[in-house]
Order: C-alpha cells, then structure tokens, then sequence
C-alpha cells in the first residue's frame, strides 16, 4: 500500500512538473488540425519518461493521465462516451511547446471495424486538404450500406434488385444523397485496406464519384463492404447525405 501510494505521488508530481515545464515555453501550434474518428475505449499513447508531453483535453469526452507501467512513465488518453472531443497535445521540443489539436468523433465501441474507421478517416482528410467540412459518422447510413453491399453481388448498380433506386434503402433521405460503388478480387475474404485503397483510387479518379466525396451539401457518410465467397469478390459502398 505504501509502494502504491508512492507511484501515484510520483505520478503527480512528474505530471505538474511537466505542464509547468511546457508552460513556461513559447508555443507553436501546428497549422493543420488533425481529424480522427475514434470509438469508445481506445487508447492513444504517446511519449515516454523524458518526453515531457502532456494532454490537454478541450471537451469531456476522454480522460489524460499518466500511467507507470512499471518500466517507464507514459501517457495516455481514453475515450469515455459517444460525441466530439477536442484534445490539445502539447510537445516540448527545442526550446518550445508544439501543440497538435485533434478532433474526434466517437462513436459506440463496434460500430466499425478497424478498417472502415481509417476509411472514414481518410476522406475526411482529403476534405479538410480541400478546406471542406468534415462529414459526421452516420449509424444509419452505415447500416444501409450493409444492406447496399449485399444487393451489388446480386445486381451490380444503383439500382436495387427489385428495381427501386438506392435512396429507398434511407429512411431519413435528407436535402442530399449521393452513393459511391466499387468491386474488388479478394480470395480470402478479409477487410484488407489495399483493397479499399483499389476502391478508392477509382472513386477519386471518377469524376461523379470524387464530386460525391467532395460535395460541399453533404454532412455525414457511412461506409461498408460484403464479401461474396463464391465470387470472391468484395463489394464496396460509400453513401453521403446533406
């Protein structure tokens, strides 16, 4: 108990020690803001004993702290609720304090596989390069992409196989709706980012396609993909809404 009780003075004091370090800096923020989707419960960890990084989170979505490992003192972030997040990671380098500020949506904990959150990721990358605003996840949407992907291994177009259009998949259609459609070779059936990445340089170099991902009118997206065993292909499918 006395042991414990010493770490976390330890802890503390390591932790004030280094915010009035870098606070007594000038600070240089970083020009581009960075934008991530994030769920519940992920832990980002940056830093080690000497690094003197510190977080500062803006909203009440995640906690910062330190946490001793036994071997060196790092520090970590934790996501706790559904929502945006603003956290300001500030690095002491070189005489100065460099902030990086990260946006995050958070979404519930199995709402996406890995993969499908760097997807989303990275369109909202590509917006925020072309200053375009940053699209919301969408359950629903995401969802309906699901249900998208499955009918494209039967009927390869917009149109539905009982011959309606995408948009009757949506319930709440919006102002906008837009769908992206893509199908790769994949023999052993994994969500591989290459194969998105095959998706994705023939969106962005399809002219209706690319417009769609870039579309000033739209505010929120959802991703998904089914793998065919028989074919041995995977299907892809963006859809947008404004």
């Amino acid at each position: 108990m006395k042991k414990f009780t010493i770490t976390i003075i330890m802890i503390i004091l390591f932790l004030i020690s280094t915010v009035s370090f870098a606070e007594n800096l000038p600070v240089e923020r970083d020009s581009l803001e960075k934008y991530e989707l994030q769920q519940v419960g992920t832990i980002m960890m940056h830093g080690g004993p000497n690094s003197g990084a510190y977080y500062k989170i803006i909203t009440d979505n995640g906690v910062a702290e330190l946490v001793n490992d036994g071997t060196e003192i790092q520090g970590w972030l934790t996501f706790t609720k559904p929502g945006d997040a603003v956290v300001d990671m500030y690095m002491p380098y070189d005489g100065m304090v460099h902030v990086s500020r990260y946006h995050y949506k958070i979404v519930p904990k199995g709402s996406f596989e890995r993969e499908y959150v760097d997807i989303f990721n990275y369109v909202n990358h590509t917006r925020n390069e072309q200053g375009l605003q940053l699209l919301e996840f969408s359950a629903e949407l995401n969802d309906v992409c699901a249900v998208r992907a499955k009918e494209l291994a039967k009927n390869y177009s917009h149109t539905r196989p009982d011959g309606s259009f995408f948009i009757s998949a949506i319930t709440n259609k919006g102002r906008h709706l837009s769908e992206n459609i893509f199908v790769t070779t994949n023999s052993d059936g994994r969500t591989d980012l290459a194969d998105y990445f095959s998706a994705w340089d023939a969106w962005f170099k399809g002219t209706e396609s690319r417009a769609n991902m870039l579309n000033t009118a739209i505010r929120e997206m959802g991703i998904n993909s089914y793998f065919d065993p028989v074919a041995q292909k995977r299907y892809w499918v963006q859809i947008f809404r404004g």
